[in-house]
């Protein structure tokens, strides 16, 4: 089982705890087992917008604390690159999201299956990020780039936000199976960075810019003369991002 399917597997073991109504909507002032209703998880998760004011998320000298709100960590490659899902803090920030939805009266019928499929929305997000940090990592060692936090967070962001809308338009898989105003609002609000650097991503919210700021941070060597030559250079990279299957991923 991968890091991803541990993490929401977690999540909906939490839901699972909770009765739905005659229609199958989750009833959030219902008591589980330990006398603890969903109404008192989402009133005691920290608030989006202080999860949404991360710190940068690569692990250099210093191990980012256990008590951090970072949804996921990569830690750069010694041997190897380790990706890693911060489960805590990934399940605080998925109730915070339903606590929004709470808010705005987005709750009148909410199922368990809507609430799992938020909830590998937010997991993915976490991932798709992190799986970036481990290519910037190896083509940073490929071409000889400086790490710049900010900017790698910026990418980072933008590179999720684009892999998710990629698996959003998959009909077929988790996410293209979410209700359609869940998942819009849902998207938008897991996104509102404040963070320096995790904000910019906007510079970066298409692909066509995307690319362009990949090769900009990258800057492989020769790649001004071979982009003059015609070689679409920013494809190439491009199409390196998303394998991560030299790194390892763990659960903590």
């Amino acid at each position: 089982m991968g890091a991803v399917d541990i993490v929401v597997s977690s999540i909906k073991h939490e839901i699972a705890e909770y009765p739905t109504d005659e229609l199958g909507a989750v009833v959030f002032h219902a008591n589980n087992r330990e006398g603890v209703s969903l109404d008192d998880i989402i009133g005691n998760v920290p608030p989006l917008d202080e999860l949404l004011h991360p710190e940068p998320d690569v692990e250099l000298e210093n191990e980012i604390g256990e008590d951090s709100n970072v949804l996921g960590t990569y830690a750069r490659m010694q041997s190897p690159g380790i990706i890693t899902l911060r489960q805590r803090a990934i399940r605080n920030f998925f109730w915070s999201v339903i606590r929004e939805f709470r808010y705005r009266n987005f709750d009148a019928f909410l199922t368990a299956s809507d609430l799992e499929r938020i909830a590998f929305l937010v997991t993915k997000k976490t991932y798709h990020h992190e799986v970036f940090h481990f290519n910037s990592d190896v083509l940073g060692m490929l071409f000889g780039s400086q790490y710049d936090a900010e900017r790698e967070e910026a990418l980072a962001v933008a590179y999720s936000r684009l892999m998710v809308a990629a698996e959003r338009a998959n009909a077929n898989s988790q996410l293209g199976r979410t209700n359609a105003v869940l998942f819009n609002y849902a998207f938008d609000l897991i996104y509102h960075y404040i963070s320096p650097g995790y904000r910019d991503w906007v510079n970066f919210a298409d692909e066509a810019r995307f690319k362009n700021g990949l090769i900009d941070y990258i800057r492989p060597g020769q790649y001004q003369r071979l982009q003059g030559n015609g070689v679409a250079v920013e494809d190439l990279l491009f199409e390196m991002l998303g394998k991560p299957r030299q790194a390892a991923e763990r659960v903590i």
